[in-house]
């Protein structure tokens, strides 16, 4: 049985790192600097000792050497003591704090999952400069339900799975977004690291049948047209997959709702640096 909301004093800055892991789930200490939560010197100090207290707030994985890359930083995430905390804090229900439940493990994905939280930070910042709100941010690696339940539907699942016909489908990220105007603009999200051209046609096609089914709209409640988001970590990657997607008459009819764009680029200015598949020649907005 998860804890009851605690409302206890803490310093200031183990309060904005927690509020933050609740926020993003996953943060890398240059990730915190990204967001302005502190200096890395100042970081360097806490963090270590967060994750050594006695009933600790914060938990860390250290990740195995890579060979090409060296070493990975550390990942940073709530415990179930540091979700009370937060829980109590926002005065929220603990069931409401977003946290690790079951085993925690990145062994396979931590560029897949750094790439993400990276767009998350970047609309967070475009957002709060703009008077514009993220009204969600679901992602692959939010779960919901039990670890065991005699119910099927109640079991641990992805936050971002929605029924696809006979199956499931579950993209990387799927948020909403309230413009200064009132407006309100869903999205769905697919990141790719690498190059693997098949492997991102496929998971695209989903995306037709998704659309012509409305399984998105339906899931949401949303009845305005969507957006999906493709993003890749290498311009090289793009341009093979928009290529083949060009050529392909099951994608000829969907162009206007596919919109492509590399991470570094929309670091840089989030809303306006991505190209639609049906004009190919111009960036343009999301919004």
């Amino acid at each position: 049985m998860e804890s009851e909301p605690q409302i206890i004093s803490r310093p200031a800055a183990e309060a904005v790192v927690c509020e933050s892991l609740h926020d993003f789930k996953w943060l890398t200490s240059q990730q915190m600097v990204d967001l302005g939560i502190s200096s890395p010197r100042s970081l360097r100090d806490l963090l270590p000792k967060m994750c050594r207290a006695t009933k600790p707030l914060i938990g860390r994985i250290s990740l195995r050497f890579h060979p090409a890359k060296g070493t990975l930083p550390h990942y940073y995430f709530l415990t179930k003591h540091g979700a009370a905390y937060v829980a109590g804090l926002l005065k929220i229900p603990m069931k409401e704090v977003h946290y690790p439940r079951g085993a925690v493990s990145l062994s396979t994905d931590f560029y897949h999952r750094r790439n993400t939280v990276d767009l998350h930070i970047a609309l967070h910042k475009w957002a709060t400069a703009t008077d514009s709100s993220v009204e969600f941010f679901h992602t692959y690696f939010d779960k919901q339900g039990a670890n065991h339940s005699n119910n099927q539907e109640d079991l641990l699942r992805s936050l971002t799975r929605v029924k696809l016909g006979n199956d499931f489908f579950i993209p990387d990220g799927i948020f909403k977004v309230r413009t200064a105007d009132g407006k309100d603009h869903l999205f769905v999200l697919e990141v790719y690291n690498g190059r693997n051209t098949k492997r991102v046609i496929q998971q695209l096609s989903k995306h037709v049948q998704a659309l012509e089914d409305g399984a998105f709209n339906r899931a949401y409640n949303f009845s305005s047209y969507y957006t999906v988001l493709v993003v890749f970590d290498e311009m090289n990657a793009l341009r093979n997959v928009y290529k083949r997607l060009k050529t392909d008459s099951f994608f000829s009819d969907v162009g206007g709702y596919f919109a492509f764009a590399t991470l570094d680029r929309i670091k840089d200015s989030l809303p306006d640096r991505w190209v639609f598949l049906n004009e190919p020649t111009k960036y343009q907005s999301i919004f």
